[in-house]
């Protein structure tokens, strides 16, 4: 079951980031802070978060306007000192940025992403933000003073609550407290697995007869840390759980 749900997350982070129209939405909301918020109402201790961020950065003709580009985004990073352009794979270049974790605690991983296609280059960049720290307030000021449209923002917190608590009810309680409707889910012995949609937010991935999904939880049973281990990610989970 596991490995199973390893395989899923993989795939769909792959379609996450190389997919441009499939999240409908896009305006910068807190969802970071608002999910922490309702996670510890519901009495679970958050241990880490992680962002996963997409801007589209258009399409060039030519290297020469591939080059100016990528020197335009490069700008907006005044604090990395160092990029480094891996070999082309498959028509595809990816220049990813040093960085100094000195300099940034939160910030994890920038690319810029170059792929050739009979329109020409199509380019965009990526974030991955995660930290263990309940606040987002680095990834705030660091996509302020990029003035860069986001295109896709996928947040993910984890957590525990202690003991085996009633999954269905917390899952219930923690559905309320999103505003959440139930779309769909998977119930085993100590795991449940729920995806959902709320109002609150605009950003969402189609799902099963013509609805949408931007919310989704699960909570896994550990009998070795006497715990509930819990995830809730929007519009999906990015991380195995």
């Amino acid at each position: 079951m596991i490995k199973q749900i390893g395989l899923i997350l993989s795939c769909l982070i792959t379609i996450i980031f190389y997919s441009i129209h499939s999240v409908e939405g896009s305006n910068r909301e807190y969802k970071l802070e608002e999910m922490i918020k309702i996670a510890e109402k519901n009495q679970i201790s958050i241990t880490s978060w992680q962002g996963y961020l997409k801007a589209d950065l258009g399409t060039a003709n030519s290297d020469k306007e591939v080059n100016k580009i990528v020197r335009n985004t490069k700008d907006k990073f005044p604090f990395i000192h160092e990029w480094i352009t891996h070999e082309p794979e498959n028509h595809h270049v990816t220049v990813e940025a040093k960085i100094d974790k000195q300099v940034t605690s939160q910030l994890h991983k920038i690319q810029i992403y170059i792929t050739e296609s009979n329109e020409g280059f199509q380019m965009f960049l990526t974030l991955q933000f995660k930290d263990k720290s309940l606040d987002g307030e680095e990834l705030h000021q660091l996509l302020d003073n990029m003035n860069l449209k986001m295109d896709k923002e996928y947040y993910t917190i984890n957590g525990y609550l202690v003991g085996k608590p009633d999954l269905e009810k917390t899952t219930t309680n923690l559905m309320d407290g999103f505003g959440a409707d139930y779309i769909e889910g998977v119930q085993e012995e100590g795991f449940q697995s729920i995806s959902g949609y709320t109002s609150k937010w605009e950003e969402s991935i189609p799902a099963k007869n013509n609805k949408k999904v931007n919310l989704q939880m699960g909570l896994r049973y550990s009998p070795d840390q006497e715990r509930t281990n819990v995830t809730i990610g929007t519009p999906i989970i990015i991380t195995e759980y």
